[in-house]
């Protein structure tokens, strides 16, 4: 799978869990977990869109392909972390002392990702 449709494939699963945590879970979680729900949705979406904006631009070069990763790495691990933690409350694994650390450690990787990306711009003169 290529880069550009591995940014495609992220983009449509965020719009799908969107449409699920809007109708879908509504009968199975609490509504606080039905927004942590959306809060992962919602950075997997921006986090997707952004990504794609930068991949898919003209002046892309194989030295922002690092900082492309910190954030790709950052969103699967806040927003898949988020995911698991309200799927446990329907499955009931034993991972939530696993899982809920993982989320800001991929808030923190996102963060580096795009500072690093801005560092590499301003290098530039951009």
């Amino acid at each position: 799978m290529s880069k550009k449709s591995t940014l495609l494939f992220m983009l449509t699963l965020a719009i799908i869990l969107g449409a699920f945590g809007a109708h879908g879970l509504k009968n199975l979680v609490s509504l606080d977990k039905i927004e942590s729900f959306k809060t992962g949705v919602l950075y997997h979406l921006i986090m997707s869109l952004a990504l794609m904006v930068v991949r898919f631009s003209a002046d892309f070069s194989s030295s922002k392909i690092a900082a492309i990763r910190w954030v790709f790495v950052g969103m699967c691990l806040f927003s898949g972390s988020i995911y698991l933690l309200v799927f446990n409350a329907i499955f009931q694994l034993p991972i939530n002392a696993f899982i809920g650390p993982i989320t800001p450690i991929g808030g923190v990787l996102m963060i580096v990702g795009w500072l690093n990306l801005g560092w590499l711009y301003f290098k530039q003169g951009e």
